[in-house]
């Protein structure tokens, strides 16, 4: 089984940086799901740790199309020894290293599965150099985007209660919503915390220094709901230790091997972004 990590995409008009000085204080030049269809439409060569990685689209791709799909390749070197007729001597061979990727750019979606691949690597940390190099290229003032894991809400409240007696702070850290629907307390929270402060990002401590941290409550059920959802993550920590980390508590789909396409197979691409999204909608 192939499994996919879940992930949202944040747009947000740039606070700070070269972004927002290449801008002017312009508006971004094209929409968030424009852009989001420009960066997902473009073959794009890329670095990440060393690695020269390539995003690749979907033949399947077509102009106005919300649900758009590629692949991301890493290329290896790999030694291996050649035949008697050589006296097996070491050689060096390139080739690739590649996952399927799928988003749904609507405005109210903006949500990647990512093919979960330990030889690829690490979804969010790959995509943030992708975008990083196609902001590069892009003729235009950009957007700044976050990209987070959906999470398991219910991971959180386990560890709550594993933990009872001795978490000392909660931790919630959020990116800029855009995407979202609901959640109206907590975003309303945030925005006037944050407003005209040039952040990037937000975050919210609760804190006891005895351990006995209950945390609970509609702003904490809703932020745990919101970070849940891509807007953000969460930590509890006992004194240094961190206890409870959202990222290692990704949501993830499976697909069956049978239906991947491994060769860039129309049918089989249409047919896995129908069953990634089919719950989504």
């Amino acid at each position: 089984m192939a499994a996919f990590e879940m992930l949202r995409f944040s747009l947000s008009k740039p606070a700070i940086g070269p972004l927002l000085e290449g801008a002017g204080g312009r508006e971004p030049s094209l929409s968030r799901e424009d852009f989001l269809r420009v960066l997902f439409n473009k073959k794009i060569e890329f670095f990440h740790s060393g690695k020269l990685f390539t995003y690749a689209p979907s033949p399947t791709n077509e102009a106005g199309d919300l649900r758009l799909s590629g692949y991301i390749g890493k290329q290896i070197e790999q030694e291996f020894q050649a035949g008697p007729d050589q006296l097996f001597a070491v050689t060096t061979e390139k080739h690739w290293k590649a996952s399927f990727v799928a988003i749904d750019v609507s405005g109210d979606q903006q949500l990647m599965f990512f093919e979960k691949r330990g030889d690829v690597g690490k979804a969010q940390a790959i995509l943030f150099s992708l975008i990083e190099q196609f902001i590069r290229e892009f003729k235009g003032s950009a957007w700044h985007i976050d990209v987070e894991y959906l999470t398991e809400e219910e991971s959180f409240w386990h560890a709550v209660k594993e933990h009872r007696g001795e978490i000392t702070e909660v931790i919630f850290e959020f990116v800029p919503p855009n995407v979202l629907r609901g959640y109206d307390r907590v975003k309303e929270l945030d925005r006037l915390i944050t407003e005209g402060s040039n952040s990037d990002s937000s975050a919210y401590v609760l804190k006891n220094k005895d351990g006995e941290l209950d945390p609970k409550g509609e702003f904490v059920e809703g932020a745990v709901e919101y970070s849940s959802e891509g807007a953000g993550a969460i930590k509890l920590k006992s004194g240094r230790k961190v206890i409870y980390n959202s990222k290692k508590n990704r949501r993830t789909e499976q697909a069956p091997e049978e239906i991947m396409p491994r060769g860039g197979e129309k049918a089989k691409i249409l047919g896995l972004i129908a069953k990634l999204f089919g719950k989504k909608k």
